[in-house]
């Protein structure tokens, strides 16, 4: 890799030090023993950057995860209950047309092409998300000719650096970043301004001390201080008065559970796919690609919950597309899983401890007197002032036109 340090006098390139209040406002929101200086050490700090020079970017796969959610249902919008219905045979027709495998669906070359560069994908195998996170990562540093960071984190003990990522609440062996890639934070930064686990954003570059030393590649490289991430959804104190957006996040230690054995890593991960457990409770307004890809031992789309789970995390129909999707036979498999039958006998002891609340505190015995007071609070819920309909689509897919609504 090539880097070199941006002089105090490089016109139209910013600083990555930023502002000592707000670095210490965060330090001290999200836990952190440090006392708050006058004079932070990062004010002498600049970024360090690959010029048009770097060499061709390498990439090694270490990604971890894992892959499973609840079976797919309805909502019952009246108590807010998953109802374990399963997909309808109809509406997988409608998934046929917005698979991306080539000779499938009715995408344009346009629409294809955005879903590949632009949408998140969301996949049901870890393997299949570090493949996907490499490839763009290594086609990204190489079109615009510029370095992969990897970032490899620091241990107390050898023996540490060879345990997963579980082991050190996700934080990862090694990060694979290239500026301007899409990341996700790996753990709650600073809950109150936005910076929770699954946040998502853009890596504008590193920082590094002043004066840090770089080897020829292949050698150990200095721990960076901090990642700069352009996160559009923090609302804390600002770091860069240019850019209020821009976040210095800072590296996290860790240690195994009944052990002195830590790691210190920054808990940011590539965010060009994500497995579907982790992108559950995402909203993905760019659009997600679902790749229920398996093998002949494991199917995903039979599983409790996951395909509803990546079904429903972009905005609407139009946004989402798959690839490879699976027969319609692995769908149908999930209505006779064990996890779905222990569900619904949940939901049945569910379903009488509510009928024996109503009747000895909410005045309603019957199944007729609680409808009659559904209607009486659904009726007061359509006179109240509508919420604005969000924008169209993206990348609106008229042949699907009622599924964009």
């Amino acid at each position: 890799m090539t880097f070199r340090t941006l002089p105090d006098d490089c016109p139209g390139t910013p600083s990555l030090a930023p502002l000592p209040e707000a670095l210490d406002c965060l330090e001290t929101h999200s836990g952190r023993s440090r006392t708050p200086s006058p004079t932070h050490p990062w004010a002498a700090a600049r970024v360090w950057i690959e010029g048009p020079g770097a060499s061709r970017p390498r990439f090694a796969t270490v990604w971890g995860g894992s892959g499973w959610a609840p079976w797919r249902g309805s909502w019952d919008s009246r108590r807010g209950s998953l109802c374990s219905s399963g997909p309808l045979a109809e509406d997988y027709d409608s998934w046929r047309q917005h698979d991306l495998t080539p000779g499938r669906g009715h995408f344009t070359d346009e629409q294809r092409a955005y879903f590949e560069d632009e949408a998140v994908w969301l996949c049901a195998r870890c393997a299949d998300v570090g493949s996907r996170n490499g490839r763009k990562l290594a086609a990204m540093a190489e079109r615009r000719a510029q370095a992969i960071h990897q970032i490899k984190a620091q241990h107390s003990h050898k023996r540490a650096g060879t345990l997963a990522s579980t082991a050190f609440s996700g934080l990862r062996t090694v990060v694979n970043l290239t500026r301007g890639c899409k990341v996700m934070l790996a753990k709650n930064v600073a809950y109150r301004y936005g910076l929770a686990n699954g946040t998502r954003g853009c890596f504008v570059g590193p920082v590094y001390a002043a004066g840090a030393q770089f080897g020829p590649a292949g050698t150990a490289q200095p721990f960076p201080e901090a990642l700069v991430v352009e996160i559009p959804d923090y609302c804390g104190p600002a770091f860069y008065t240019d850019e209020p957006k821009w976040v210095p996040i800072l590296p996290c230690t860790c240690r195994k559970e009944n052990s002195n054995w830590t790691r210190t890593q920054f808990p940011v991960v590539a965010g060009f796919a994500l497995t579907i457990n982790k992108a559950q409770g995402l909203t993905v307004k760019e659009g997600t690609v679902l790749n229920l890809n398996g093998s002949r031992a494991y199917r995903p789309a039979s599983k409790h919950g996951l395909p509803f789970v990546g079904f429903t995390r972009s905005e609407n129909f139009a946004m989402t597309a798959f690839k490879n999707l699976p027969p319609w036979e692995d769908f149908k498999k999930g209505a006779s899983s064990d996890m779905l039958r222990a569900r619904q006998r949940f939901e049945k002891k569910l379903d009488a401890m509510h009928r024996d609340t109503m009747a000895a505190w909410g005045g309603v015995s019957t199944a007729a007197d609680e409808e009659a007071a559904f209607q009486a609070w659904a009726e007061v819920q359509r006179q109240k002032p509508k919420r604005r309909k969000a924008a169209g689509p993206k990348m609106p897919c008229p042949a699907c036109d009622v599924f964009g609504a």
